[in-house]
């Protein structure tokens, strides 16, 4: 079996990412890489994406702390093997001291029928105490609440700014990073709290997050606020944002055609804004963009249905 190799656009846009993220694919039983960003390489530590394929796929866990070399062998082979969800924490040397790593990972299928693994890391050193590995049975919550949100599962705001700090890195370095940010806001929130409960107000976000996550599946999805959402994207859902937006706009409306209860009605209002040197001399000037748009597009929704009564 050959290692499979993304369109020369496509392996592009990976390659140059802010977002660590690393591809690889079993071969014959080995790992092989597929591709490795720049975010990827700027983390552990190497020169480019030929060093990190070279080290990576003669010994995944090199320069793992030798007590948590278990947790990455066992977290990949389940990953491999059985499709067990990918979710380790560990311990890694990077540049002389060890850093602490949460790394996720999940499969997609190539159009040829490969099976690609891709993960994406967080350097997590700064939140766990003494860069102290998370055991699958740690009962402290370290990463959960340092990264995650409780509710919905996906990752919040502490994290998110994490991601926004790397972006706004290779913009002042003069780069030009293929990025785009959605911004999402769950419509009526608080009248379902009010006459229904705040019970009910959480399924409602709960079903909002779970359409986010689902039409943006490649892309790394966050809570920010009480109602709101973000996405970050790169890659493949950079690269086909239009038509992700017509699907999301698609399966609002066939949730809400099926939907019995107020607080099943998803209603989100969204805005998106690809990274332009010529408008954003910053990172925080696209998030203003993607913001205005966001409501530009709740008060057009609002408008239509006014009218349409």
């Amino acid at each position: 079996m050959t290692v499979y190799r993304f369109d020369e656009h496509t392996q592009a846009i990976i390659e140059k990412s802010v977002i660590p993220i690393w591809v690889f694919q079993s071969v014959d039983g080995h790992i092989s890489t597929v591709a490795a960003s720049e975010g990827f390489c700027r983390l552990f530590g190497y020169a480019d994406k030929h060093e990190a394929a070279e080290k990576l796929d003669s010994d995944i866990c090199r320069n793992v702390h030798p007590d948590d070399i278990s947790i990455v062998t066992e977290a990949v082979s389940g990953f491999e093997n059985e499709d067990k969800p990918y979710n380790p924490v560990y311990r890694i040397m990077i540049n002389g001291s060890y850093r602490c790593i949460h790394a996720s990972g999940q499969h997609i299928t190539a159009e040829t029928g490969e099976r690609l693994s891709v993960m994406w890391y967080i350097d997590e050193s700064d939140v766990i105490p003494d860069t102290k590995a998370v055991q699958k049975d740690d009962t402290s919550g370290s990463w959960e609440k340092a990264y995650k949100d409780t509710l919905t599962s996906v990752k919040n705001k502490h994290c998110f700014d994490n991601y926004i700090e790397d972006i706004q890195k290779r913009i002042e370095h003069a780069e030009t990073p293929e990025v785009a940010i959605g911004v999402f806001d769950c419509d009526n929130l608080r009248k379902i709290n009010d006459q229904h409960g705040h019970d009910k107000g959480n399924l409602y976000l709960i079903a909002s997050c779970k359409l986010i996550c689902k039409v943006f599946k490649h892309s790394p999805v966050f809570r920010v606020g009480g109602d709101e959402f973000a996405v970050i994207l790169s890659g493949e859902d950079y690269n086909n944002t239009e038509d992700l937006l017509m699907e999301f706009q698609s399966e609002q409306k066939q949730i809400a055609a099926m939907a019995k209860k107020p607080w099943e009605k998803v209603s989100v209002s969204f805005g998106v804004a690809v990274y332009c040197p010529q408008f954003d001399s910053s990172v925080k000037d696209l998030i203003r963009r993607a913001d205005q748009l966001m409501y530009d597009n709740k008060h057009t929704r609002k408008s239509y249905l006014q009218n349409s009564l």
